[in-house]
Formats: structure tokens, sequence, C-alpha cells
């Protein structure tokens, strides 16, 4: 599965990404509904997990500061794998990147991409999701 996002988003803290536009979905295992936030893995197994995107500073109280965007299954957040940026002024710009491997032993489960810190614009991302086993 491909899913990204063609407008620029201004985040809110923990709340998750929307993906607008499905690209390639193959098979059943995965699945996500345009314009939703939820990856859903359809069924148990092992997958990979890759996130990537461009976070944008917009106006905050004091510089610098720091940019936090995570995987959360089922709502909970993964420890790791996790980006982190460090911004010194608005308008600096950052690529962001973070692959996971998560084993899911019952189905379904919800995959999502949740910003941890608020003010901040993000472009140009995605989630391309596959199946290993």
């Amino acid at each position: 599965l491909s899913t990204y996002t063609t407008p620029s988003t201004t985040a809110t803290a923990n709340t998750p990404l929307v993906f607008d536009v499905n690209g390639t979905i193959n098979g059943s295992a995965i699945s996500h509904t345009a314009r939703t936030s939820q990856i859903t893995l359809n069924s148990p197994g092992t997958y990979v997990l890759s996130y990537t995107g461009t976070a944008t500073a917009q106006a905050n109280s004091g510089y610098p500061v720091t940019n936090l965007v995570q995987f959360a299954v089922n709502g909970t957040a993964l420890s790791s794998p996790a980006v982190t940026s460090i911004f010194s002024e608005k308008g600096e710009s950052s690529s962001q990147s973070m692959t996971a491997i998560v084993t899911v032993a019952s189905a379904p489960a919800t995959v999502t991409v949740v910003p941890g810190t608020s003010n901040f614009t993000y472009s140009n991302y995605s989630v391309s999701a596959f199946k290993l086993a």
C-alpha cells in the first residue's frame, strides 16, 4: 500500500496526519480510506512501515524548537523509530523519514503517523506499508 497527501497540513500535537490520496494497493492485507489518518492491517503478521515527509516550523513562542513524529499502532505510539528535528527559526524545513517493522498478533490493527508537537506544517508526506509474513 502507498498513501500520501498533496496539500500542506498544519498539524496539532498528538493528532494523526491525514492521507488524502491512495497510490498502489495490492491485495487485502493492508487498507486505507482516502482522506483519513488510519491505515488498517487486516490480518495478523509482520509488516514494514515507511514514512517520508517534510516538516516546516511555523510561529512559535521560542526557538530552538524540537519536532517529533512517530508511528502509533492501535493508538499507542511506538517508542522507536521516531523522527526528531530541531528548528532554529520560523520557515525552516527538514526532510524526515522513518521505517518500522511491526508484528501484529490480532487483526485488524490501525496504524497512524502522529506528530508530537504543534506549530509545524507537513508537506509531501507519504506512507508505504508491506506485509512480510
